[in-house]
């Protein structure tokens, strides 16, 4: 699932788990910064019983840290928790 947002490029995916059964989302969210393009990858430590609920939630969470001035992170943590941003759904 991609979505342009705000002049970011987000590509919401999820991938399949077999214990426990369920979807976990990655975003992938790409922009131009300085002149060079930035990409940053997120994994989102939910559980979704669909692919596209997945993939809705990593969407949102890809908008709520963008309209969050896109606060910085560990460059060698790209696992977040769905927690960490108010605005993120439970």
């Amino acid at each position: 699932m991609t979505e342009n947002y705000e002049k970011h490029n987000i590509q919401a995916s999820a991938w399949r788990l077999s214990d426990p059964k369920g979807w976990k989302p990655r975003i992938l969210i790409g922009w131009r910064e300085d002149g060079l393009e930035v990409i940053k990858s997120f994994t989102i430590q939910r559980t979704f019983a669909t692919e596209k609920e997945a993939q809705l939630d990593g969407l949102l969470f890809a908008k709520t840290w963008i309209n969050g001035g896109k606060p910085p992170c560990n460059d060698d943590e790209s696992v977040i928790a769905a927690g960490r941003f108010p605005n993120q759904k439970k």
